[in-house]
């Protein structure tokens, strides 16, 4: 790495850091969070009382995760794929759970949803292409909620302690 290359990670890695100390940052990190967990621990209780079909899995199979850059990583994940009727329309949809599967392993769930395998689907009766597999909303809500809520405390520490 030759001087100017230092010079500019250097410079990169300090704007950053400085970035992530200003407390504006963090509410809005904190806002993204409470959004998103809301969001999903709503739809999450919803769909507990949404109706079902029958339906049938189109697709399983594991597939690995990459970066940004295109780099493979270490980690995988379940590509479930299902298909189903309602009212004499067929919708494919791919969503597991609102926040149900963060902690399963991903060949359980390839195993539990085989390709060609009979499922129940619920699905939202306002927007039948919007269904789940496994109702409710899970932990992730509760935690993106938790880590937001942990954001705004950190930001209110961070603006009254500068």
């Amino acid at each position: 790495m030759n001087v100017r290359e230092h010079s500019l990670a250097t410079v990169w890695d300090y704007g950053l850091a400085m970035v992530w100390k200003h407390p504006l940052v963090i509410v809005g990190i904190g806002v993204v969070l409470l959004a998103f967990g809301g969001y999903m621990g709503v739809q999450g209780e919803r769909s507990r009382h949404w109706p079902t079909a029958p339906g049938i899995v189109t697709a399983s199979e594991v597939q690995p995760n990459y970066s940004l850059t295109g780099r493979r990583r270490r980690s995988h994940s379940a590509h479930i794929t299902y298909r189903y009727p309602v009212n004499g329309t067929f919708y494919t949809n791919d969503v597991i759970s609102y926040g149900n599967d963060f902690f399963d392993n991903e060949y359980t769930q390839a195993r539990v949803y085989a390709q060609g395998a009979g499922v129940e689907v619920r699905y939202d009766p306002g927007n039948p292409a919007r269904a789940v597999l496994e109702p409710g909303a899970g932990l992730v809500p509760v935690l993106a909620v938790l880590a937001g809520v942990g954001c705004f405390s950190f930001a209110f520490w961070r603006a009254r302690t500068a």
